[in-house]
Order: C-alpha cells, then structure tokens, then sequence
C-alpha cells in the first residue's frame, strides 16, 4: 500500500506541472535598445552566440538594424546578414514562468540564449554561416501595421540556459537573395511570465500579445460568466468550455474547447474557505441550451452527471491531498468522489490549478441507493433512502452524546437527500440513528433488543475510521462526514 501510494503521488506530481502560474508579462529586450552588431564575414569568430564573447571591433546602435523598409533604426549598407548581441540582467529567475521571443524580420534568423538555439525560421543547419541565404522570402510585417511573429521558448531553455544575473540574447538575421535583396529587416523583444505581482524589468509593448502562453497537460477548463462576480448564493448563468486533448497531450488556452461546452449555472460553496482564502471552491450545474433544466453530461471520463464541484486546494501547497483520499478510499472499495486535476480560468483570468469533483448525491454512479419517494412513508419503503451529514449549518436533530474530545459540543446531523423528507421519514431516520448510538454507548452494545452491529455496516465504519487518520483529515468525525442507508431489503 505504501508504495502504491508514493507511485500515485509521484504520478499526481508529474501530470500537473505546468508553465501556468503567470501574473503578468513584462519585456527584459527591446527591439530598439542598443544591440552590438556586425556585418559578418568568413573570419568573424564562430563563438560569437556565447556570454563570454569579447565582441571587440563591433558596432553598437539601437535595433531593428538593417536597410530598405523604414523599419531600420540603424542603417547598414546591403548585406547578405547581420549578427546582433543584447546583454541583460535577469534579477530573480524564480519568478520567471516563460519566456516568450517577438521576431519580425525579413527573411530568416536564427536565436540562441547564452549561445543556446532558442528559435529559428527559414534557416538550415545548425550555425548557419554568414553567407548563408535564408530558405524562403518573408517580409517584415511591422512597418505597414502588422504584428511580430510569436516563438514560445521550450520550459528547459529556462530552466537550464537562462542564469541568474548576466545572459545574452544573440540573434543572426539573414536575406533570402543574397546581396540582390531589396530590404533586410531584424527586430526582436525577449519577454517573460513573472509569477508575483512585483516589477522587475519593463512594460509590454502595446501590441503585446501571446496566443498560446498557457500549455498544460492538465485538461483546461474555462467559466464564462458574462461579467458577473460568482455568489454564494443563488447560481448565476454562465457557460462552460473544457479543453482536452488526450493524454500526455499539451492543452493550449487558445485551443477550441473539444471536450464539453455547454450552460451551467454556478456559485460559491463552502464555508470557512469562503473568508479565509481567496482561492474559493466552486459548486455548479450542467443545464440545457436555455438554462431551463438540469442536463446530465459525461467529461473526462466521468460518468454521467449533473452536479459538479472545483475544489481550490488553497491550504494544502501539495494540492493533492484530498485526491490521495479519495483514491485510497476508492482502492479500499468504497465509494468516493472521482477526481481528476484541471487548470481553470474565469472570463479569462486564471484561477489556478483545481480538482473537479463529483458532489455527494444520490445516483446510480456515485451513492447507489434507492430514490426515497415522499409518500413512501410504510414498510420497507419507509426504511431507506437516506443520505445523512454533519457539517456547517442548521441540524435536524442533535445527537443525545458529545464529541469523544470536546464535552460541550454534540454533533448535529442533517438531512442530506431527500432534500424535502415527510415528517414520518425525519422521525424514522432520527430515531434509527439515535438508536445506533444508545446501542454502541450501552454496556452490552444492545438497544432495543438490537446489537450495535445490526444498524450498521461495520466493515465500512472501520474503513472509516483508518481512512480519516491515514489521511490525518482535521474535520474527520465533526465536519464534512456523511453516512447513507439504504433500503433494509437491500
């Protein structure tokens, strides 16, 4: 069990790393700063991409550098390629997420990052070499109105090239023809995902924009709340997209949603979560086109339902806690809600990593109990069909004995489904839960003639009990816990 267990956390770990947790953008190079530069030629020195180059000899002038479109803030004569260098200083790498390149040039270039290849187009072999023509004509788009071209760097470029304090950004720029070329254009911006709200280098161009900055393996869910602040109370309209597609897959912000995309109506749930932490759980259900009626829906690999909840693990750092949980129950044979680990936005803002979850109800799939009916009120009808809780908010009755570690307070339980019960139903499942525990508190565990063991199913309350100290569960027998019987006949 304990290995199963690691593996399963191991796992957890793996699936939800992502590049996500980004506050904000801001540009640490510009095109227009000042660059070092060269019209290369068959002796320039092939180091010329590392951090520890000299560069001596060589220009400096602010970019784009190159001729023939406007676009040029320094001009140099036709050439068949330009190499620029541009050193910055980076403060804190740990709040760097991603790194982003802007590049609009005519006609291919090369990238490297502390001599490391970072992007490239329209250009073959590994250094390409002065002379070298690019493979296919591209015009600069930036000077008639258009916009650079986007190149996402790879998560281990950051993680292994970008170092703390010096780097350089050096980047070969060629021409598709040669000396012929009418016009050579290079312009480059070097941007970063900063986690904290804190500033460390400078604003975004207006222009600024980034179509697939938010790749994850975890599946994307997106909330569209037409504007609206989520409540606690009651469900407001909104509309859901999910994005998955399949595992070990990238899934991109920008993707069209391929999984689900349908009407929910969605609140605010929880209590203590809601004032302490603005991470806060959600609750929603899946609707018809018009909002009009509850619509069972099946998503990543769920079976199907209509109620839905996204946990925020905002307390628990590891943020699987309550996965490992239920999947322990699940592996003990139980039934505990299935999981599965998302990345959410809201009206395009990004929440964080989330767990949705199946809420506790009264299915086929999930608490597989008889439907109790309100005029089943005799017999073996009468005797099933209950889900019971304890948990914020008013009880139906309170329990005759105190907490084992608290002799001030009692545990209250309330009536979980049916959600309208008939009075005879409330004094039923009352009276068989007070009889329970009048049986397991008396000397002989007896109780109207009844052993403790005969109002329960021993073997679950056991599994119970082990489940809530292996998982060290801080609300375990006060909060949160529900209990179901079904019919005796069953």
């Amino acid at each position: 069990m304990r290995m199963r267990l690691l593996l399963f956390i191991f796992i957890c770990l793996q699936t939800s790393t992502s590049n996500a947790q980004i506050d904000h953008f801001e540009t640490i190079v510009y095109a227009e700063d000042d660059w070092i530069y060269t019209v290369p030629n068959e002796n320039t020195d092939t180091d010329w991409r590392s951090l520890s180059f000299a560069a001596a000899g060589w220009n400096l002038g602010p970019g784009g550098i190159g001729y023939g479109d406007g676009d040029d803030n320094t001009q140099i004569s036709n050439s068949r390629s330009v190499y620029m260098r541009r050193y910055f200083e980076v403060e804190d790498k740990e709040q760097i997420s991603m790194l982003v390149l802007h590049a609009d040039y005519d006609d291919g270039f090369v990238a490297y990052l502390n001599g490391i290849e970072i992007a490239r187009s329209n250009m073959v072999g590994q250094f390409p070499e002065p002379f070298d023509e690019a493979t296919d004509l591209r015009e600069a788009e930036m000077y008639s109105g258009g916009n650079p071209q986007e190149f996402i760097l790879d998560a281990d470029v950051l993680q292994n090239f970008l170092f703390e304090g010096s780097n350089v950004l050096a980047i070969q720029t060629h021409n598709y023809d040669g000396l012929n070329s009418s016009d050579l254009s290079s312009l480059y911006w070097l941007s970063a995902g900063i986690q904290s709200e804190n500033s460390y280098y400078g604003e975004v161009p207006d222009w600024f924009s980034i179509d697939n900055w938010f790749q994850t393996k975890l599946p994307i869910v997106r909330i569209d709340t037409y504007g609206q602040e989520i409540p606690d109370d009651p469900r407001i309209q909104a509309e859901l997209e999910i994005v998955y597609n399949g595992e070990d897959a990238f899934n991109s912000v920008s993707d069209a949603a391929n999984e689900f995309s349908g009407k929910i109506t969605i609140e605010k749930r929880g209590h203590s979560s809601q004032g302490l932490f603005p991470k806060n759980n959600l609750g929603f259900e899946t609707k018809n086109s018009d909002w009009s009626e509850d619509m069972d829906v099946e998503f990543l690999g769920f079976p199907p339902e209509e109620d839905w909840i996204l946990h925020g693990p905002y307390s628990d750092k590891t943020l699987m806690r309550n996965v490992v949980a239920m999947k322990l129950a699940r592996d003990m044979g139980r039934y505990a809600s299935r999981t599965k680990f998302v990345e959410l936005f809201i009206n395009g803002n990004y929440w964080g990593v989330y767990v949705l979850m199946e809420k506790i109800k009264r299915d086929e799939f999930r608490v597989d109990i008889a439907n109790l009916n309100p005029d089943e009120v005799t017999g073996d009808d009468l005797t099933g069909g209950y889900i019971l809780r304890i948990d914020w908010g008013d009880p139906d009755w309170y329990s005759d004995y105190n907490f084992a570690n608290n002799f001030n307070e009692r545990p209250g339980y309330q009536i979980y489904s049916p959600n309208d019960p008939s009075l005879i139903q409330e004094l039923y499942i009352e009276s068989y839960v007070d009889s329970f525990e009048n049986a397991i508190s008396a000397f002989n565990h007896t109780f109207g003639g009844k052993h403790y063991s005969e109002f329960i199913d021993v073997g679950s309350f056991v599994d119970r009990l082990l489940h809530n100290e292996i998982a060290k569960n801080v609300d375990g027998y006060r909060l949160s816990e529900y209990f179901h019987k079904d019919k005796d006949s069953k």
